[in-house]
């Protein structure tokens, strides 16, 4: 039966739970993107944090809408969030104050996505994996710092791509197993070498998971 529901605008995401919180996330009339934190048993509002993510994604693909798509993940006590204008966002779980913010446009000189940033970020110890500005990151989960970029697509239109990392071992290697445009890679989570990589059919040079 229904317990609570909470009316939401616009967004993709999937929530997730931090203790007796859930978090989701929305694209706020059109204009800003925002994550809500609710309480797990009533629906009440605990906190919103939110910022400036506006923009169209192509016609052919307007009908999939221009919002958030980027589902968060936490280690208990941060929140991690990417944004459709390659923004991503470390928040404080408890509080939703923002702890740091990366624009990845300014931070590698890199035009918006064509389709906006689609990749949910994947933690792994202190390091965070996304694929965003213009490739595949890896990042510091305490300060954001780069550690590593790979993978580097130099077109934003047909460099952004639609799909999540995961981790496996594959072959007694434990490493990134990563679907770019047209391509599905083993990355070295060290280092970010591609390890192997086999060509995938892609329609108009899509694939998307």
């Amino acid at each position: 039966q229904k317990q609570w529901r909470v009316p939401l605008d616009r967004g993709y995401s999937g929530p997730i739970i931090v203790d007796q919180t859930v978090v989701v996330t929305e694209t706020k009339d059109s204009k800003m993107e925002r994550v809500i934190a609710l309480d797990r048993s009533t629906g009440k509002l605990i906190w919103t944090s939110e910022w400036e993510g506006s923009m169209t994604v192509p016609f052919f693909a307007a009908s999939n809408g221009s919002w958030i798509r980027s589902t968060p993940i936490t280690d208990g006590s941060k929140i991690y969030v990417g944004g459709m204008r390659d923004f991503f966002v470390c928040l404080d779980a408890r509080s939703g104050e923002k702890i740091f913010d990366i624009d990845f446009t300014k931070r590698f000189g890199t035009e918006l996505p064509g389709f906006g940033q689609v990749c949910s970020p994947l933690l792994d110890g202190d390091r965070i994996y996304i694929q965003s500005g213009g490739g595949l990151l890896c990042l510091n989960a305490s300060s954001g710092e780069t550690i590593w970029r790979s993978l580097v697509e130099s077109d934003a239109m047909y460099g952004s791509a639609f799909s999540s990392p995961i981790i496996a071992t594959l072959q007694g290697v434990r490493q990134l197993i990563v679907q770019t445009r047209k391509a599905l890679c083993g990355i070295d989570m060290e280092t970010g070498k591609t390890l192997w990589s086999q060509n995938v059919e892609a329609f108009r040079g899509m694939n998307i998971l």
